[in-house]
């Protein structure tokens, strides 16, 4: 009877990454290409009026979703923060007229209530958004 060889394995002490570089490079490749689209902006659907261009840039803007929602700069804000982060950030921009945008679904008294808040938090310079009435 012919001796059987018994193989002795030796531990593998590397760990191979080639797999896990090439899953992150995926996800990241994945990840830069949607990050793009996921970045929306506020649906408002402003009532139509006569009135001059304003330039948005350097101002605050104020929004008022048809949800309810009151949206200072694109980042939502708080009831309880109200008066506090937007006097702050009214200081900073140089006391920069601050912009009233609401959907045209929001009911008028939200919006009074809303511009009462700013004049209560010290806001006096306001100015309200428009979409510019179409020509016929």
């Amino acid at each position: 009877m012919a001796a059987v060889k018994k193989h002795r394995y030796r531990a593998m002490t590397e760990i191979n990454i080639t797999n896990l570089v090439d899953v992150t490079m995926v996800l990241l490749i994945i990840f830069m290409i949607t990050a793009p689209f996921l970045k929306r902006g506020l649906e408002v659907r402003l009532p139509q009026a006569s009135a001059d261009a304003v330039s948005a840039d350097s101002n605050l803007i104020i929004t008022l979703t048809r949800d309810s929602l009151v949206v200072l700069n694109n980042e939502p804000l708080l009831p309880e923060h109200f008066g506090t982060v937007l006097l702050r950030k009214y200081r900073d921009k140089g006391e920069a007229p601050v912009m009233l945008q609401a959907d045209r679904a929001v009911p008028y008294g939200h919006v009074i209530a809303v511009m009462n808040r700013l004049r209560k938090a010290g806001i006096s310079n306001l100015a309200l958004l428009v979409e510019p009435e179409e020509e016929p």
